[in-house]
């Protein structure tokens, strides 16, 4: 089954959806309940950067569908995306985009909540998000610092070794979920590496003093 026939399958399961068609290679045109209409470009790849929209008239789009788990996207495309107001995500974001019919604007409720809390922080004069996980926090009065938010339930030593892996250079982790049970080991090995873990109200916490 090609990649477009599966995503139209998926697609057509949704409650509100009335119709999927495919209108190119990897587009897809969706109608749904309301009789709005809406251009998804399908992919599946482990990393979406801006290469991942070449030749795609990005300006009729609008969800960039990547039905790779956990996938990595990258700053720019983020900018390009909010620039040209294209949602990204997994097949559970644009079934919650369908739901908040926010489909072009999407962004997932853990993204909004942390974007949110910075956007009131009194000491974040300015952030940007380095990727789909990770933000750089320019301060009042104090260097910036980057976090990684992972929502992870079970956070584990495996948790911070995957997250240095995947995404790079940062000074904390945010456990983005609030349910988040921490195991002993990880804290060792966020240690080993120079790395905080903080919770939601320990980063707000933390901001406001030097790293």
């Amino acid at each position: 089954m090609s990649l477009n026939s599966w995503c139209l399958e998926k697609l057509n399961n949704h409650d509100k959806v009335k119709s999927v068609e495919e209108v190119g290679d990897n587009l897809l045109k969706v109608i749904n309940d309301k009789d709005d209409e809406f251009i998804i470009f399908t992919k599946s790849e482990d990393r979406s950067t801006i290469e991942s929209v070449a030749g795609v008239d990005v300006e009729r789009l609008d969800f960039l569908l990547n039905i790779k788990k956990d996938a990595y996207v990258d700053g720019q495309l983020l900018q390009l995306a909010s620039s040209a107001q294209f949602g990204i995500g997994g097949l559970s974001d644009i079934f919650s985009a369908f739901n908040d019919r926010n489909i072009s604007c999407y962004i997932s409720s853990e993204m909004y909540f942390i974007i949110r809390g910075l956007v009131q922080h009194t000491k974040v004069i300015n952030f940007e998000r380095l990727d789909n996980r990770r933000f750089r926090i320019d301060r009042v009065g104090l260097d910036s610092v980057v976090i990684l938010a992972l929502n992870d339930y079970d956070f584990t030593a495996d948790s911070v070794r995957s997250g240095i892996e995947k995404y790079g250079s940062f000074e904390a982790i945010l456990t983005s979920n609030p349910n988040c049970r921490r195991t002993g080991n990880c804290q060792m090995a966020a240690d080993s590496a120079g790395i905080k873990i903080l919770s939601w109200g320990e980063l707000l916490g933390q901001l406001n003093r030097a790293w």
